[in-house]
């Protein structure tokens, strides 16, 4: 596939295209009932039976926590979204998979972006390749329909799965562009980004905390041109990163008092 074949793939017909492809998958669970972790996460969480949207009942959806009758921080970003829902179609599952699969699409679309962004690192860049449209779009197209995420997309409570994956990819993303801009502003802003997508995805499942790990991996991997022996300031600040993260991790384990994947 020659980059001047490019506008096949350009992101609108992309989006679109997985957009029609992705609601025909999942059309036959639009009306798919609630089942087991539902039923104390969403129907008979209070707490996210929300009857108006003051900023008093939409925070107390952060604190959402059935494994304690709702006293604790738990997840609030998944927690809002179901309160948002719970609002507008209280108990109608339709509602609550439209917003599922909208999530879906708008990841894969993403995908589809960070892909193309890495092909224009240096490691990847010099290559020269002139199928990185159709590299992305048949490796996003395959992780959109894959059946691996059908328990995602169609597991109501599982959207705290699908968010936070959009918000683990963004952040990703804006690493990238943090990292391939030249301008001092825009690198900020992308920067910036990155750090608020790293706590939306943290505020919508913890197993999101691994996301320093991936970044360090890409920036090795796609930025580094060859692996040299380690200074002892280098050391020190890997280090540093590792116990920092380790402490974040223990954090969320002591504070939430749920750690589940």
């Amino acid at each position: 596939m020659k980059l001047q074949h490019a506008y096949f793939f350009n992101r609108y017909t992309v989006f679109i295209f997985f957009s029609v492809l992705c609601i025909l998958s999942y059309s036959n669970t639009f009306f798919a009932s609630w089942h087991l972790d539902d039923f104390p996460n969403i129907v008979n969480n209070v707490k996210l039976h929300l009857v108006q949207l003051s900023p008093q009942s939409l925070i107390a959806t952060f604190t959402a926590n059935p494994a304690d009758g709702g006293n604790s921080l738990y997840r609030p970003l998944s927690c809002l979204t179901f309160g948002l829902n719970w609002y507008f179609g209280k108990g109608n599952v339709f509602g609550y998979h439209i917003v599922n699969i909208l999530l879906h699409i708008l990841t894969g679309y993403l995908l589809y972006c960070t892909i193309l962004t890495l092909f224009q690192t240096p490691k990847l860049k010099q290559q020269k390749r002139t199928d990185v449209y159709l590299i992305a779009f048949l490796a996003t197209l395959l992780w959109l329909v894959h059946p691996l995420q059908t328990q995602a997309v169609t597991y109501i409570v599982q959207r705290m799965t699908v968010l936070g994956a959009f918000f683990y990819i963004l952040a990703m993303y804006f690493f990238l562009k943090a990292r391939l801009v030249s301008a001092n502003r825009p690198r900020i802003f992308y920067i910036f980004g990155c750090f608020l997508a790293y706590i939306a995805a943290l505020a919508s499942k913890e197993n999101t905390v691994t996301l320093p790990l991936a970044l360090l991996l890409i920036e090795i991997i796609f930025f580094q041109k060859k692996i040299k022996p380690l200074s002892g300031k280098t050391t020190f600040f890997i280090l540093l990163f590792a116990i920092v993260i380790l402490l974040e991790g223990g954090y969320i384990l002591i504070k939430l008092q749920n750690w589940s994947f």
